[in-house]
């Protein structure tokens, strides 16, 4: 990843991604909320609570990924198997 513009599509992807785990959490959090006042089957109930966790266990897996360095985060290779 030499290239700057590869360097800055990772980054932009990354970002792509916290995005949709965060509405995930909260779409998946809202139908949660109000599936009993709606009347929605525990099946969906459960599945939306499946969702709700995975979408907080991938934002917490992704902030550490980026907090401690992935690659196209500019570090030189040193730093980097530190990280790992």
């Amino acid at each position: 990843m030499g290239d700057r513009a590869d360097v800055d599509r990772v980054r932009n992807s990354g970002a792509v991604i916290h995005l949709l785990l965060w509405v995930g959490l909260g779409v998946s959090g809202a139908v949660n909320a109000l599936a009993p006042l709606v009347g929605v089957g525990y099946p969906t109930r459960i599945w939306a609570g499946g969702v709700t966790v995975a979408c907080l266990l991938l934002l917490i897996v992704h902030r550490r990924l980026t907090a401690t360095g992935m690659p196209g985060k500019d570090l030189p290779a040193k730093e980097f198997s530190h990280a790992i």
